[in-house]
C-alpha cells in the first residue's frame, strides 16, 4: 500500500452494501453474490453489509415442513417396523411430533447456515479479512424469524461474518476527531410493505418512521434494504441523504416496487457531507442468464446442441424436433441417456408438464456469470445542473463560479449539463415585487447566466490548454495540432430550456436566444484572446466555429461518446411529493439511457432496467438557488448544487454508475442584498481564478 493509499485510508471510508440475497427462493443466485463481491474486491471495501433479505422465509417454511412430514412418516415407519420385529421390551418409545419438528428446524437450520456459508465469499483487505455484517427483516415476506436464527449459526461457520440486528442497526465509523461522529443507519422493512407505483414511498416512510420513533440523532446517511430498487435523495429536502438498495436475487415478484438487481460501494469522506455511491447493475447478466448455460464436457454434440435450445426457454420434445436436425426418437434417446449418465448441467422434465428444462439447482447454485474488466468498459463523466435563476438575489452565483470548475477538473469531467432555467424570467410581475434585481430583463438575464457559464466553461479550459501545452505544443507546433488542443480543453456543454426560458414566449422572443449566442460568441472571443496572448499561430475562424459549435449544443436528445443516447428534460408541472415521480414519468416516455432533469429544486438520482435499454440512469438536477419568496410562502425547502455522475458501459448498455451530490452548506450560502453588490458581482464574475 502507498503512502498515498495510506493517507487515503484515512480520511474515506468504502462500505458494500447489498440486500435481498432470497436464500431458498427460485431467485437465489450464487452467481451473483461472487459477482458483486469481485466488484467489492476491486473497490478495496472495508466492511459490506447485508440489509434485510438474508433468507426468503415463505420458501425454508415450505422446505422445512416437508421436511417434517418426511421425518414424521420416517418416524411412523420406524415405530410400525419395531412392532412387526421386535419384543415390546427392545422397542424404543416413538418420538413426540414436537421433538420431530425441534429436530428437523435444528438440522434444517443448521444446513441453511451451511450452504450460506459456502455461497458468500470471503474477501480480504491488506492480508485481513473483511467483515460482513448481517441485518435482518422481522418482516415475514422477507428474512422473519428464519432469517435471525440462520444468521446467528452463520457466524458460528463463518468469523467473518457477524449478525448485527434484526430491523435496523447503527454503524458508526472509524473517524478521528472532529469527524468522529460520521456513520450510517441501515434499516429494514418491520411489516409486508404495500404494494406502491412509485420506488420512494415504502423507503421515505421507513425514514420518517424512525425518525418520529428516535430519541438520537440523524445518522450521517439512510441505507433502506428490501426495497429492491436504486435511489439516492441527497441532503436537503430531507435533514439526512437517503440510499435506497437493489435487490441481489432474479426477482420473481413484486412485493413493493422491486426493478433493480445489483449492489452499491458508498464511500464516505471527511471533505463532503454528502457520499459518493456507486451503484452495479447485475441486472443484464440475470436477464440474459440462458445465454450462459455451458457445454457439458462429456457429452455428446447432439445432447450440447439440445442444452443449448434451453437458452430460449423451456423446451417440449416438439420443440426440440422442430429446432434440430435429429429425429424425435433421437432427441428422446439422447435426453435419457444425458440423465442416465448424470451429466451436468442436470436437463429435468418439470412435474405435470411435457416439458424439459435445466434443473433450477444449476441457476441457483452452479451457474458463473461471465464479469467484463473494468478496461473494456466505455466511460462517460459529467456535471449536472438545473435551475440556474439568474437574476434572482438568493442565487449562489460565487458558489457556481468559484466551486464548479474545482469540481470539473477534480472529477476529471468532460461534459456539463444543463437542465433548464437558466433565468428567473419577468413573469408574475417578478422585478415589481423584487424578487428579480431592478433593470435585469429578459435579455439581461440570459446576458449574466451566460457569463456564469462561461465562466465556469473558461476556468477549467485554461487550466486543461496550458497542461496539454507543456506536454506536447513543444514537439508539434501545427495549425492543426493547435485546433486538437483547443478542442480537447473545450469543455461540452449539453443543454435544453426550461419553463422559466420559455416565457420568453410571451415577448415574441424565441427562449435563450440571447444565451445561445451571447455564450458562443463570449467563448471564441475569450479562447481567441487566449491564443493571441501566447503567440499562438492564427487558429481559422471555421476551424474555431466547428469546435465551439461540436461542444456548444443546444438540444433535448444527444449521443454521448460512448454510443448512450441522453436526453435532457424539463417537465412543467409542480413538485411532487414521491421523490422521483417525476423521473419514473420520463423514463416512461421517454427512451434516453441517461436522463437529465429539472425543475422541481430538489435532486435525486434515480436507476430503473427496462429490457430494451438496460440500466437507465436518471439525474433529477437540483438548484442554484437557496429559495424563492414562492418557496419560502409553501414553506418548501430547496437542494442546491450540482450532480456529478460517472456512467461505465459496454456494449451500449450500462454496467455500472457513480453519483455524487456537491453543494454549497447551507450556513455559508449568500444573499445579495442590493442592487450594488449583484454590479460588483458581475464585474468580477469572470476575473475569478480556480
Amino acid at each position: 500500500m502507498t503512502p498515498q493509499e495510506k493517507k487515503s485510508s484515512t480520511q474515506s471510508q468504502r462500505v458494500g452494501f447489498f440486500s435481498r440475497i432470497d436464500y431458498g427462493s427460485p431467485g437465489f443466485r450464487k452467481g451473483l453474490l461472487k459477482a458483486l463481491f469481485q466488484r467489492f474486491s476491486e473497490d478495496c471495501i472495508h466492511f459490506a453489509v447485508l440489509v434485510g433479505g438474508l433468507v426468503a422465509r415463505t420458501e425454508l417454511l415450505d422446505e422445512l415442513g416437508v421436511q417434517i412430514e418426511r421425518a414424521k412418516q420416517e418416524e411412523r415407519t420406524r415405530v410400525e417396523t419395531e412392532k412387526r420385529e421386535l419384543p415390546k421390551q427392545e422397542r424404543r418409545p416413538g418420538e413426540t411430533i414436537t421433538s420431530i419438528k425441534t429436530r428437523v428446524r435444528n438440522r434444517m437450520l443448521h444446513t441453511w447456515a451451511k450452504d450460506l456459508a459456502e455461497a458468500i465469499p470471503s474477501l480480504k483487505r491488506n492480508g485481513k479479512a473483511v467483515k460482513i455484517y448481517i441485518i435482518t427483516s422481522p418482516a415475514n415476506t422477507y428474512d422473519g424469524d428464519m432469517g435471525r436464527e440462520v444468521a446467528i449459526r452463520l457466524h458460528d461457520l463463518r468469523p467473518d461474518i457477524t449478525y448485527w440486528d434484526e430491523g435496523d442497526g447503527r454503524f458508526p465509523l472509524q473517524f478521528r476527531g472532529e469527524h468522529e461522529n460520521i456513520d450510517f443507519r441501515a434499516i429494514t422493512p418491520i411489516k409486508t410493505p404495500w404494494r406502491s407505483e412509485y420506488y420512494s414511498t415504502g423507503p421515505v416512510r421507513y425514514v420518517k418512521d424512525k425518525q418520529r420513533q428516535s430519541s438520537q440523532d440523524a445518522p450521517s446517511l439512510w441505507v433502506i434494504g428490501c426495497a429492491g430498487v436504486t435511489l439516492h435523495i441527497p441532503q436537503g429536502d430531507y435533514k439526512r441523504p437517503i440510499l435506497v438498495l437493489p435487490a441481489l436475487n432474479r426477482l420473481k415478484e413484486v412485493h413493493s416496487a422491486e426493478n433493480e438487481i445489483g449492489g452499491c460501494v458508498v464511500e464516505f469522506s471527511t471533505e463532503s457531507i454528502e457520499p459518493k455511491i456507486t451503484t452495479y447493475s447485475l441486472k443484464d447478466l440475470v436477464a440474459f442468464e440462458r445465454m450462459q448455460i455451458p457445454d457439458s464436457p462429456h457429452a455428446t454434440a447432439r445432447q450440447n446442441m439440445i442444452l443449448k435450445r434451453f437458452s430460449k426457454g423451456p423446451q417440449t420434445i416438439g420443440m426440440l424436433d422442430r429446432a434440430l436436425p435429429s429425429k424425435r426418437s433421437t432427441i428422446e434417446h439422447d435426453i435419457n441417456a444425458y440423465h442416465e449418465q448424470k451429466l451436468q448441467p442436470s436437463i429435468i422434465k418439470l412435474p405435470a408438464s411435457e416439458k424439459y428444462d435445466i434443473d433450477p439447482r444449476f441457476w441457483e447454485q452452479e451457474l458463473q456469470y461471465a464479469m467484463s474488466e473494468r478496461e473494456a468498459f466505455s466511460k462517460n463523466s459529467f456535471l449536472a445542473f438545473g435551475c440556474l435563476h439568474a437574476g434572482y438575489p438568493r442565487v449562489q452565483y460565487e458558489w457556481f463560479v468559484d466551486v464548479l470548475p474545482q469540481l470539473i477538473l477534480k472529477h476529471d469531467i468532460n461534459l456539463l449539463i444543463g437542465a433548464g432555467d437558466y433565468v428567473a424570467g419577468t413573469k408574475h410581475n417578478l422585478v415589481a415585487r423584487g424578487e428579480v434585481f431592478r433593470g435585469l430583463n429578459n435579455t439581461k438575464q440570459e446576458k449574466l447566466a451566460a457569463e456564469m457559464v462561461l465562466a465556469v466553461i473558461m476556468k477549467v479550459f485554461r487550466i486543461r490548454f496550458s497542461k496539454i501545452k507543456a506536454k506536447e505544443w513543444r514537439k508539434n507546433r501545427s495549425r492543426a495540432k493547435l485546433k486538437d488542443m483547443v478542442e480537447r480543453a473545450l469543455l461540452s456543454f449539453n443543454y435544453w430550456q426550461g419553463n422559466h426560458d420559455k416565457w420568453a414566449l410571451d415577448e415574441s422572443r424565441d427562449p435563450l436566444d440571447t444565451f445561445n449566442m451571447y455564450l458562443a460568441d463570449r467563448v471564441r472571443r475569450e479562447i481567441i484572446s487566449l491564443l493571441i496572448a501566447g503567440r499562438f499561430p492564427t487558429l481559422y475562424h471555421s476551424d474555431l466555429d466547428e469546435i465551439i459549435a461540436g461542444k456548444i449544443v443546444f438540444a433535448p436528445q444527444h449521443t454521448l461518446s460512448s454510443g448512450l443516447s441522453l436526453c435532457i428534460a424539463h417537465p412543467e408541472m409542480g413538485r411532487m411529493t414521491p421523490s422521483g415521480r417525476a423521473q419514473q414519468t420520463m423514463a416512461f416516455l421517454d427512451d434516453g439511457q441517461i436522463i437529465v432533469l429539472a425543475n422541481f429544486h430538489v435532486g435525486v438520482a434515480l436507476q430503473e432496467w427496462s429490457h430494451t435499454l438496460g440500466e437507465r440512469v436518471t439525474i433529477q438536477a437540483p438548484t442554484i438557488t437557496s429559495g424563492t419568496a414562492f418557496e419560502d410562502g409553501k414553506n418548501k425547502r430547496c437542494d442546491v448544487g450540482v450532480y456529478i455522475v460517472n456512467v461505465w458501459s459496454r456494449n451500449g448498455r450500462i454496467t455500472c454508475a457513480d453519483t455524487f451530490f456537491a453543494g454549497p452548506a447551507r450556513e455559508s450560502m449568500t444573499e445579495l442584498s442590493s442592487e450594488n453588490d449583484y454590479k460588483n458581482l458581475l464585474a468580477d464574475i469572470a476575473k475569478r481564478e480556480v
